[in-house]
């Protein structure tokens, strides 16, 4: 029957009973999704990426390159904005 339609299902997977989770998954992708306009049905199968930890100093040290700066310096004018916001 579903074959027969235009319908789309979207299906939140693998985060158990977390609606705020699914909530949030879900307004993520929506927008993509809704762009999307296909005479056939569509099934999308939304999942939660999985959480990376980086150490900091390499990943500032990355940052600050693309710059053409050091990471100390990176550092520097970051502390500096954020003391003339406080």
């Amino acid at each position: 029957m579903f074959a027969r339609t235009q319908l789309t299902l979207i299906v939140v997977a693998g985060l158990g009973h977390d609606p705020l989770g699914a909530t949030g998954l879900l307004m993520l992708h929506l927008p993509e999704i809704a762009k999307q306009n296909h005479p056939t049905p569509r099934i999308y199968v939304l999942k939660r990426p999985r959480l990376q930890l980086r150490k900091a100093r390499p990943t500032i040290d990355d940052l600050a390159a693309r710059e053409g700066l050091s990471g100390n310096a990176l550092m520097a004018r970051e502390v500096a904005a954020i003391e003339r916001t406080s």
